[in-house]
């Protein structure tokens, strides 16, 4: 947990110093969210503490964050979990 905190905390650093917009803070985040969610497959390193995170993301790490970004994280998780429920359908499409 301590690594997404980390990557997290990183990225708002780097908005709030405006290297990065907040169209790109989202993106990571979204990136960040997406490794959050594959950890809970079975196949994957720490995968009960994985569904664990999942299962508690405000408690986990929406919480820690500084309060402005918190409706961010929440946005990036659900948009990383919609892409990557949807993505298995289209890539199982024809050749």
């Amino acid at each position: 947990m301590a690594e997404f905190y980390n990557e997290i905390n990183e990225f708002i650093a780097w908005r709030l110093t405006g290297r990065i917009s907040d169209d790109q803070l989202l993106l990571h985040f979204q990136s960040i969210c997406k490794k959050i969610i594959k950890r809970k497959n079975d196949d994957e390193e720490f995968s009960l503490w994985g569904r664990f995170i999942n299962g508690h993301l405000d408690l986990c790490l929406v919480s820690r964050i500084d309060l402005g970004y918190q409706a961010m994280l929440r946005m990036a998780y659900d948009l990383a979990m919609a892409d990557l429920v949807n993505r298995p359908q289209m890539e199982g499409g024809a050749a």
